[in-house]
């Protein structure tokens, strides 16, 4: 590779980009012409390693990457299949057969509403048959979670914010509401 007239040996390169962090490995991808061809496939492919465990990551690599309907399909098979479960605690103390439920439990939906946000075609179906082959949710929680992928489409606007906005009136989606406090670290949708 060479930059400003200086040519690096491709192992040094190697070297270089395995020891950057996550996200300047996505901009060392966009130095020159080498460096893109050689690293941009493998940065585009880490989508994979987020799902489910790191939003913001996930989310710039949405924003950053063009995935086909095929590869968001997939995606969407790893993000419905080991969907989170987030707890939130509730305001007062409610009791159910005597015994105190200090927590409510929620799909969490970031991920699926950030790919349905970059077009993924949820009608269709092989989205269907990812929702068929999610053996480890009962019938119930997959018509639950059926709807509520219906209600994030029926919110889809013509901007980001705007869909933030409609979101945030739509009680069944509370895990994407800006005010939303889980008992784990949490990185809200934004703007």
């Amino acid at each position: 590779m060479e930059i400003s007239d200086l040519f690096i040996n491709e192992n040094l390169v190697n070297l270089i980009y395995n020891n950057l962090a996550i996200n300047d490995k996505v901009n060392f991808s966009s130095i020159n012409k080498y460096s893109y061809n050689n690293y941009k496939g493998i940065n585009k492919l880490r989508v994979y390693e987020y799902v489910n465990k790191d939003y913001k990551l996930f989310r710039k690599a949405l924003e950053r990457f063009k995935y086909s309907q095929e590869e968001l399909l997939n995606i969407s098979d790893i993000a419905v299949k080991n969907i989170p479960i987030v707890k939130e605690k509730k305001t007062g103390t409610f009791q159910t057969n005597g015994i105190k439920n200090l927590f409510n439990y929620y799909y969490d939906l970031r991920y699926l509403f950030e790919l349905i946000l970059n077009g993924l075609n949820t009608k269709s179906l092989e989205f269907d048959n990812i929702m068929m082959g999610t053996f480890n949710l009962n019938n119930d929680s997959r018509l639950k979670l059926m709807y509520i992928i219906k209600i994030i489409r029926k919110n889809i606007s013509f901007s980001r914010t705007e869909t933030i906005w409609k979101i945030n009136s739509e009680p069944s989606l509370r895990t994407l509401h800006s005010s939303f406090n889980p008992c784990i670290p949490w990185d809200t949708i934004s703007y």
